[in-house]
């Protein structure tokens, strides 16, 4: 699985030093909360959220979403002091063609915006402790499928 990151700069990507500082760090880091965000997300993608993934590929460059495409979004939510994860998916292509990360305070409308940018995709979220911000998107229009994880994962 190859997984490509934004280039670093400091403006909006400001966060990949950190975070790439983090998984090389790991496990001896201070925080381990991206990595465990990663692994689940890159688990995901392969299993509950996207069954028939092939590969995570992020370009660096802007996604330019196709009006004829169909694209579903795996969002991991924030708590109040850490960073959303966002993956756009395109389901005809088999691949990741957005990631985003994005702090607690504008999740919902960050959500709400790629999906309407993403021609109103479905979000798809784990079931459970966020239900709250999964029925405030529903309340904006966002159709959101909530997965249920086994008890295992």
């Amino acid at each position: 699985m190859n997984v490509y990151l934004p280039a670093l700069d400091n403006g909006t990507y400001a966060w990949v030093r950190d975070y790439v500082q983090e998984l090389l760090t790991f496990p001896n880091a201070a925080h381990d909360d991206q990595v465990d965000a990663t692994t689940l997300a890159l688990n995901q993608l392969r299993g509950t959220l996207f069954p028939g993934s092939r590969e995570c590929v992020v370009p660096v460059e802007q996604a330019k979403p196709s009006p004829e495409r169909y694209y579903c979004i795996g969002w991991i939510p924030a708590r109040a002091d850490d960073n959303s994860t966002l993956l756009v998916y395109d389901v005809e292509e088999n691949a990741v063609v957005h990631f985003e990360r994005t702090s607690a305070e504008n999740q919902i409308t960050r959500v709400f915006q790629t999906s309407v940018t993403f021609n109103n995709a479905l979000v798809r979220a784990i079931d459970g402790p966020d239900e709250a911000m999964l029925y405030n998107l529903e309340l904006k229009g966002v159709d959101v499928e909530r997965v249920k994880l086994a008890r295992k994962n």
